[in-house]
């Protein structure tokens, strides 16, 4: 019994890792072709966010070829459930190109890693930011770790973009590394005014390496729909026969699998 549990623990636990890297990378590059689009399109008719707007709307495009960047799709907000599906925009801060800090989470290992090759970036380097205000473009000024100055305060009309990552995650400490890794860029000449005002805190799931336990009760639901999905295909197996069920039965039982993984992962911290 406990070498059939410990089997069982095994198989989740490479399922969530394959899941993750794997399939987590393939969706994360069906959503940002799908959020290119809808962003593309929001562009052409003006109507692109300028200030706060819904959770997981997109709100900008980077691009950085040295830092990995192209043409990434930002999203708004940076709990788990964002990040999986691009860089997520920090929603207490101001979108890029505007006045003041805009600060940006991107994950390091799993769903596309989209700010994995951030590190590679050097002073000097260039990252543009394209939103609904203009194409804007930003100096870095290096790369930041714990314990490193925080860049000099910036002038009354200027702007500074911070992207926010986890490095040093591996199969060798578990995926278990907490080390952030921070790059500071300036922008190039005078940012524009904030559209609206942007909220002043955001829930605790938004913040750096966190996960959302919000997600645990979608996860709950898919678990409840693999038991039942399950228990269908053993009374499948024995009223059809055992390929008829499982042609029928196993991509629906992948499907179910795939999404309670997803929500799985929306547990775990949110750069991972």
């Amino acid at each position: 019994m406990a070498l059939w549990s410990s089997g069982v623990v095994s198989a989740l636990c490479l399922w969530l890792v394959l899941s993750g890297l794997v399939l987590g990378t393939v969706q994360y590059h069906a959503d940002q072709g799908r959020l290119y689009d809808t962003f593309r399109e929001q562009l052409a008719n003006g109507d692109a966010p300028l200030g706060p707007t819904s959770t997981g709307a997109p709100v900008a495009v980077l691009r950085s070829p040295r830092g990995g960047l192209d043409d990434a799709i930002v999203v708004e907000g940076t709990a788990s459930g964002q990040t999986q599906r691009g860089p997520g925009h920090r929603r207490n801060t101001v979108l890029p190109g505007q006045q003041g800090v805009s600060l940006l989470f991107g994950r390091g290992l799993t769903y596309g890693a989209s700010f994995a090759g951030i590190t590679r970036l050097r002073t000097g380097d260039k990252i543009t930011a394209t939103t609904g205000q203009g194409v804007f473009t930003y100096r870095v000024d290096g790369v930041r770790r714990t314990g490193d100055p925080y860049p000099l305060p910036l002038a009354a009309t200027g702007g500074r973009l911070t992207l926010a990552t986890l490095e040093g995650a591996t199969w060798l400490n578990g995926f278990t590394s907490h080390d952030v890794v921070y790059v500071d860029a300036t922008l190039q000449g005078k940012g524009t005014l904030p559209a609206a005002t942007h909220p002043a805190v955001v829930p605790k799931s938004e913040d750096l390496m966190m996960g959302d336990s919000g997600a645990l009760l979608l996860l709950l639901m898919w678990v409840q729909a693999l038991l039942v999905v399950s228990c269908a295909l053993g009374w499948a197996h024995v009223r059809w026969g055992l390929w008829q069920s499982w042609i029928v039965g196993v991509p629906v039982l992948l499907l179910i699998l795939w999404s309670a993984s997803t929500a799985a992962a929306q547990l775990l911290p949110n750069l991972l």
